[in-house]
């Protein structure tokens, strides 16, 4: 992953965090909301929505970045595995990876 690719990503990975924390509470009331953003990462966000509703698009990235924490958790789990009583096939089931 190249810096700009980094940087990207960071980006994405604070929007995200800052998104879900606000619908997690406005579901709770069952309304929409306006989230302030710079038109700089709104174009950056655009570039990578393809046609897809705001909505749809940052639930999938959610989706992915929650899979991709996972997934490095997993990584380091098998890195470390020598060290753990716990199987690498169990620590797949608990994290919810196939």
């Amino acid at each position: 992953m190249g810096f700009h690719d980094y940087v990207q990503f960071k980006i994405i990975q604070f929007i995200i965090e800052e998104i879900l924390i606000k619908k997690l509470k406005i579901r709770e009331h069952g309304m929409s909301s306006t989230i302030t953003v710079s038109h700089e990462t709104k174009k950056l966000l655009d570039s990578l929505r393809r046609g897809r509703t705001w909505d749809e698009f940052l639930r999938e990235l959610a989706l992915e970045y929650k899979e991709a924490r996972a997934r490095r958790a997993l990584d380091e789990l098998r890195r470390t595995a020598d060290k753990r009583d716990l199987p690498y096939s169990e620590t797949r089931l608990k994290l919810g990876l196939k």
